[in-house]
């Protein structure tokens, strides 16, 4: 069957990644070192792979075999199912994901993808098993943004993930789904009238191939996804164990602003979130806070004057719900409120604040900086460590620190280095520094 260079293209492009699958980042190492040429690379010879280096025996046989099979029937699969097949050269696909660790070889879109560079897209995530607060402050914020020209990305996960996207979809607005199975499943089940919602408004997007079923490993591979399509990520209610702390972490790596909502102290599900702030994050109580230092950058998109004030109950909600803050209800007087009048009038004059990603890791170095000198710490023994930790921490040097780009080169999925580093950090093993670092504690 003959097809077209551009459907080639593609075909090579699903060939590559059935031997690199997704969170893999050898796929990308090796097309970049053919220049960026999907078809050059799969003509090349085994010499010439051989040349790239760190190449398993099975990959190279795999690249040996230039059998387009799988890729057919894929292709035939999704053409047959209104899925679209977007590859890097697809002028429609996502530059900033080619920008990322392990970049994505392939998506699979059902629905509408929104270009995301013309305004602001905030990633919002949190826990599965989220409790009123969480619940009540996600589908405000979410709204709210919405209502300011924002365009949400999460995860479709049950608690926090469904409620973002309900929060934009009863806003009226377009949002993105990004899984961590195939885009022919629902998952969760239960999901599946809230996804078909987000197919009429948005897209669900995967760069899992159809059939994949949904697997733990899987999330935190999709997790880096989650952030590197938004300028800024937003944790509203996470425990220290939950998948959004991954999803934080890969934010920080790629340069994203990260946004956390401060939880209640004692609580068990606001553990992670106030970790979040101690190391950085930039707090925030609605959703006027996450929008001001966008304002200038998105003039003609945002809306910010659209945005209730906090302390305002809205119409919009069936179940009148306060907007809370750790605080209680949070109200505007004084200074607060000629502030909020000038941004309602579209007057507001103030300096726009530098990046909050650089103003936020600006505040934390400074405080360190004034920090007196600590005493030597302890020698102490080290809590228990799963496999996967303890080889991970066997390739950290003993005083200076790592980033862990630099730790990919231990061979360990940059995914499984991305959990392992927030396990070890929650078990106070290994501490972040400046530069995105990690050193022994």
């Amino acid at each position: 069957m003959e097809v077209s260079r551009s459907e080639a293209t593609v075909l090579h492009y699903l060939w590559l990644q059935r031997i690199f699958p997704p969170g893999n980042r050898m796929g990308g190492l090796l097309l970049s070192h053919f220049g960026g040429d999907i078809d050059l690379l799969y003509r090349a010879e085994r010499e010439d792979y051989q040349r790239v280096g760190d190449l398993e025996p099975s990959a190279l046989d795999g690249l040996c075999n230039k059998d387009l099979t799988d890729a057919l029937q894929i292709s035939a699969y999704c053409r047959n199912n209104a899925i679209r097949i977007m590859v890097p050269t697809d002028p429609d696909f996502p530059d900033q994901l080619c920008r990322i660790p392990a970049p994505p070889l392939v998506l699979y879109v059902r629905g509408t993808l929104p270009d995301l560079r013309k305004t602001l897209s905030v990633s919002i995530v949190g826990t599965r098993s989220m409790t009123e607060y969480g619940s009540q402050n996600t589908y405000l914020i979410a709204y709210d943004l919405t209502k300011a020209g924002t365009i949400i990305v999460s995860g479709m996960a049950k608690g926090i993930d469904g409620i973002a996207h309900r929060g934009c979809l009863d806003a009226g607005g377009i949002t993105v789904a990004v899984l961590g199975c195939g885009v022919d499943r629902c998952y969760p089940a239960e999901h599946e009238n809230l996804r078909d919602e987000i197919l009429r408004r948005g897209a669900v997007l995967s760069e899992f191939p159809p059939f994949t079923p949904p697997s733990g490993r899987n999330f935190p591979i999709r997790n880096r996804l989650i952030s590197a399509l938004s300028l800024a990520t937003l944790v509203t209610e996470a425990d220290e164990t939950s998948g959004a702390l991954i999803t934080a972490r890969n934010a920080v790596l790629q340069g994203r602003a990260l946004f956390a909502l401060p939880g209640k102290v004692g609580e068990k599900n606001s553990q992670g979130v106030n970790h979040l702030l101690r190391e950085g994050a930039v707090p925030i109580t609605c959703a006027m806070d996450l929008l001001l230092p966008y304002r200038k950058l998105y003039p003609k998109a945002l809306r910010i004057s659209a945005v209730p004030h906090p302390g305002i109950r809205s119409k919009r909600i069936k179940s009148p719900i306060k907007r809370q803050t750790p605080l209680g209800e949070r109200t505007f007087g004084g200074y607060e409120a000629y502030e909020a009048r000038q941004i309602a009038d579209g007057i507001d004059d103030r300096p726009l604040p530098p990046p909050v990603a650089v103003a936020a890791a600006e505040a934390v170095n400074e405080s360190r900086a004034e920090a007196p000198a600590a005493e030597p710490k302890p020698k102490r023994a080290l809590p228990p460590l799963s496999e996967n930790e303890q080889r991970l921490l066997d390739h950290f040097p003993t005083e200076s620190a790592v980033t862990a780009d630099e730790l990919s080169g231990s061979g360990i999925p940059i995914h499984q280095i991305l959990i392992d580093l927030t396990t070890l950090e929650i078990k106070g093993v290994i501490e972040s520094v400046p530069g995105n670092a990690y050193r022994r504690v």
